[in-house]
């Protein structure tokens, strides 16, 4: 065998070689890789395609998985919120519905019908009265039934022998309780704005409307 012709069979052998060797390469390659990563189209001597790159479908499965995620929290979370805001709602229909109830020892629900307490409490609103302390002080927020009716006014001025003037924040002149029953039935703790309207229009009754807008003046003994 001439120099040459070995040397044309070594070559041969390398080439056939290093065919064999990329062969195999790809064969791994394509069986580590998910099946749609090589379209048929893939020509092995290019290289890999770049929309075929397992490493960036990974990403493109790993971005949506995330996305699935964070939708789904999302949602969970909307529905927590929905859910106390409906228990939310039924406890406060439930606690107003409970301070009308004739026997309720601990609070009363009233609607507001007169303007004497604006802009403090406007006609229209709720308050929220508790039963009367052991002593009045001024600056409180009284409910007063003055013989058949109810009346929210502010207490201006505490006299030592107990007696107290109360006056319409509205009003001009102090309250004349003269010659009339009046007892305190309860202090006022808060109010809700337009709630009296709806009190209104579902019940009736002395106890639920303070009819506060008569006009009074003088001092209360």
């Amino acid at each position: 065998m001439t120099g040459a012709t070995a040397t044309g069979k070594a070559g041969e052998d390398v080439a056939r070689l290093r065919e064999e060797l990329w062969q195999l390469r790809l064969e791994r390659i394509r069986a580590a890789a998910p099946p749609a990563a090589y379209p048929s189209s893939h020509n092995p001597a290019l290289g890999r395609h770049a929309d075929a790159d397992p490493v960036a479908a990974a990403g493109r499965g790993d971005t949506t998985e995330i996305v699935g995620a964070g939708t789904g929290t999302i949602r969970r979370i909307g529905s927590a919120g929905l859910t106390l805001l409906l228990l939310a709602a039924t406890a406060f229909t439930l606690f107003v519905a409970y301070g009308t109830v004739v026997d309720n020892r601990w609070y009363r629900i009233v609607a507001i019908e007169g303007g004497s307490m604006a802009p403090a409490i406007e006609q229209g609103d709720a308050i929220l009265i508790t039963r009367p302390p052991a002593a009045l002080r001024p600056g409180m927020v009284v409910v007063l039934q003055v013989e058949d009716r109810l009346v929210t006014h502010r207490v201006v001025a505490v006299k030592g022998d107990g007696s107290f003037v109360t006056k319409g924040d509205a009003n001009d002149h102090v309250d004349d309780w003269a010659n009339v029953d009046v007892r305190v039935a309860g202090v006022v703790q808060g109010h809700v704005p337009l709630l009296g309207r709806i009190l209104r229009s579902v019940g009736s009754g002395g106890w639920l409307n303070d009819r506060s807008d008569v006009p009074v003046d003088g001092t209360a003994g």
